[in-house]
């Protein structure tokens, strides 16, 4: 009786037929699961900047680069799992006074990732490997090294259809010590970098 009752009043309100009404009325159950689904490879482009710490230096400045990854979802579940590895062209740099600088012009990381799904949004945490190669220089004379470390973050990704989405996401990057200038005096510098980045990605087989 309630059912139709309901039925009733809003054949009265609303100009749509009441036959119309009571066969769409069941299609669509409250706790049915969305039929989109986040499982596949992707492939992507991120930009953003970074800024941080090395060897007493502040750094701050640009990164651009890309990136490719798997998620998983399994059917009728809100969890996605997978993995994703970047790479970035960067200006990470400071100055320590006139003639001493440190840049680090390469960034990436290799890191596994899993969140909460509502429909086309996916919200994430992720963490793994990090690397970064950094050159520092004084008056004139440089040396180049590559750090290796751990990174953690989180982002948001959204899907706007036809396989493609954007995203926003935060990591904080520690990187180990390396030695510079071993053959002349030797110098030894970590680093610590935060990254904020926007990206777009194509996921295949959507």
């Amino acid at each position: 009786m309630k059912r139709s009752a309901v039925l009733l009043l809003a054949g009265i309100l609303l100009p749509v037929p009441i036959s119309a009404l009571a066969a769409d009325y069941p299609a669509r159950p409250m706790n049915q699961a969305s039929a989109f689904n986040w499982t596949g490879f992707y492939a992507g482009v991120h930009g953003g900047w970074g800024w941080g710490e090395s060897g007493g230096v502040d750094l701050d400045g640009w990164l651009f680069g890309g990136q490719l990854g798997f998620n998983y979802q399994a059917p009728g579940s809100s969890f996605v799992w997978g993995g994703e590895v970047d790479a970035a062209f960067a200006d990470i740099s400071g100055t320590v006074v006139a003639g001493v600088t440190s840049n680090a012009d390469g960034v990436g990381t290799l890191r596994a990732r899993g969140g909460i799904t509502a429909d086309r949004t996916l919200i994430y945490a992720t963490g793994g490997f990090a690397w970064a190669r950094n050159e520092i220089s004084v008056l004139g004379v440089s040396d180049n090294q590559t750090h290796t470390g751990w990174t953690a973050g989180a982002g948001i990704e959204q899907d706007f259809g036809s396989g493609w989405s954007a995203k926003l996401e935060y990591l904080y990057i520690d990187l180990g010590d390396k030695t510079y200038f071993s053959a002349i005096l030797p110098v030894t510098a970590d680093a610590q970098v935060h990254t904020v980045k926007v990206g777009l990605n194509y996921r295949f087989g959507h």
